[in-house]
């Protein structure tokens, strides 16, 4: 499968399940501020602290009219039928928990800095190793790219655009990163 990483704007999204599978893909879309509804006969007590819509009822073909994007998390095999039957007649991506070869995209793990994003993508072979490469990626980055990230924007949204001038930044930052890492590792080795 081809990986092009896209930003979505107000997209429909319909997350089908209550578990936990379900509850960790509704917390990705709740920490990325995306809107999205929970059709679940049971949900786990954890969903009641998130911002979505919850429908305690059973699944049907109409709850996705006006949805483009579907997450099944209910482990149903019975649903992930009905999605297949759905989807030759209507435009869906889905995204099925259960089964890597029935998705239409899959979830990266997101390292956000401010708005900057960072995401890694197994495509769907492996989340477990993705959440390693993520976390140790993470400790490289030095905490200062969140300010960084959101004086570009401010400075794009007034007009003035100089890539060189952000990658400066973020190149030094990177460097005082780094050397401040080495010394502490050399401090542990003294």
């Amino acid at each position: 499968m081809n990986t092009l990483p896209v930003t979505l704007h107000n997209p429909q999204i319909l997350l089908i399940g209550g578990g936990s599978v379900a509850l960790r893909k509704a917390q990705v879309l709740t920490a990325n501020a995306i809107a999205f509804n929970v059709v679940a006969r049971e949900v786990m007590p954890q969903f009641e602290q998130l911002r979505c819509r919850i429908y305690r009822r059973s699944f049907a073909s109409a709850d996705l009219d006006g949805i483009g994007i579907v997450v099944d998390a209910s482990g149903s095999a019975e649903v992930a039928a009905l999605l297949r039957r759905e989807k030759q007649r209507r435009f869906l991506l889905v995204n099925n928990a259960a089964s890597a070869a029935e998705c239409d995209f899959y979830f990266s793990s997101l390292l956000c800095c401010g708005k900057l994003k960072v995401a890694v993508s197994s495509a769907g072979s492996s989340p477990v190793i993705t959440q390693a490469v993520r976390d140790a990626v993470a400790v490289l980055l030095p905490d200062e790219l969140a300010d960084i990230s959101d004086t570009a924007l401010q400075r794009r949204l007034q007009g003035v655009i100089n890539g060189n001038i952000e990658r400066k930044r973020v190149l030094l930052a990177l460097r005082r990163h780094v050397e401040e890492q080495l010394r502490l590792l050399d401090a542990r080795e003294a």
